[in-house]
């Protein structure tokens, strides 16, 4: 079986058009600052927790950046990464056993 880059991808979309909407209903999308992360650290940590339920694959805290990510296509990248490395952990540990 091969990496579920798409499905995993389109989940990480999913869940940050949802949270743009969340965002947009509390009306808070029009108060960010041009200097503020498009996605912040809360909300990443809010991706890596849809990603995990997903796909049962943990991303750590650690590999958010502080403060989050300056846009999308960033934030994406970085976590299909690092789910990507997850992944293949996974893969190497269910070989082991």
């Amino acid at each position: 079986m091969s990496f579920p880059r798409d499905e995993i991808e389109t989940a990480i979309r999913d869940e940050i058009d949802t949270i743009k909407a969340d965002a947009i209903k509390r009306r808070e999308n029009a108060d960010r600052a041009p200097w503020e992360p498009e996605i912040d650290s809360q909300n990443a940590l809010r991706i890596s927790l849809r990603i995990e339920d997903e796909t049962g694959l943990v991303i750590s805290e650690d590999k958010i950046p502080p403060g989050g990510f300056d846009n999308v296509e960033k934030c994406v990248e970085a976590f299909l990464r690092e789910t990507e490395i997850a992944w293949a952990a996974n893969r190497k540990q269910e070989k082991v056993k």
